[in-house]
């Protein structure tokens, strides 16, 4: 085991104050000293198993593991396959903002680095420590990579998450404010700024329907509403809801709810 600590004061934002490089043995047994900083263990390869905060976690090659200044951690690695870990200790004003932003604390300290990317970051950071003796300003930049590149891809993640629901609730909100007029599907595509043909896939996938099918629907749920209110004709509804011809309202009305217009109003009103 290896390790090098530091103060680098001055640095307020992010200062780190350690940092170590270990190949475990399988039974070994670790007495964990509690700190006032931030802790972040890096696993190079191996497997190893984590309790935290009343949540246990087994541990592979690619994650790291957070633990926030006094916690009280146990952890441990695999008899088979013991890990190996680089391990750096940090603290700042903007350490707790930067950990929030990446979703991690106490309850969620683990962070799976899927493409391995971050491994080469953490060794360069140790590496320096292990030639200079000291933690300089080039492995602040370093960590600092390691963070911008944890938040650029749980950022993208989000996004592609995301970015269906996004162009469903664009879609929906365009339709509300529009189902007066005469618009189409393309209309509403380009609005969302996506193709039709993605929008009508996106549409089946979410409603189980057609974008035409669900603007139809939702014209006939505000004609009902218009015609129970008593205040309009039938004429009027149907320029109200998107339709310039009474004739082709009075014939999808009747085909999605089953009676037609002027029966309608009279079921209710009665």
């Amino acid at each position: 085991m290896n390790a090098f600590i530091n103060t680098n004061d001055g640095f307020s934002d992010l200062e780190l104050k350690e940092c170590g490089r270990e190949i475990c043995i399988p039974n070994k047994v670790f007495h964990f000293t509690s700190k006032t900083y931030y802790l972040v263990h890096y696993i190079i390869d191996g497997e190893g198993s984590l309790s935290l905060n009343g949540k246990n976690y087994h541990l592979k090659k690619g994650m790291a593991f957070f633990f926030e200044p006094f916690s009280e951690p146990e952890y441990h690695p695999d008899q088979k396959n013991p890990w190996t870990y680089v391990w750096i200790g940090f603290t700042g004003s903007q350490v707790k903002i930067m950990l929030d932003s990446l979703g991690i604390d106490g309850y969620n300290p683990i962070y799976f680095d899927g493409e391995g990317t971050l491994a080469n970051y953490f060794e360069m950071i140790y590496r320096r420590f292990q030639e200079r003796g000291i933690i300089d300003i080039s492995c602040m930049g370093v960590f600092y990579q390691i963070l911008g590149d944890m938040l650029y891809r749980k950022e993208r993640l989000l996004e592609e998450v995301s970015k269906p629901e996004r162009h469903i609730a664009a879609a929906t909100t365009f339709i509300a404010n529009n189902y007066q007029f005469k618009i189409s599907i393309e209309d509403i595509a380009n609005n969302v700024g996506v193709t039709p043909n993605y929008l009508a896939g996106l549409f089946k996938d979410t409603y189980g329907i057609s974008v035409k099918r669900f603007l139809t629907e939702y014209r006939m749920d505000k004609a009902k509403l218009l015609l129970r209110n008593g205040a309009y004709n039938v004429k009027a509804v149907a320029k109200l809801v998107g339709y310039e011809n009474q004739l082709h309202f009075s014939g999808e009305f009747k085909k999605n709810v089953g009676v037609a217009p002027m029966e309608y109003i009279k079921e209710n009103l009665s």
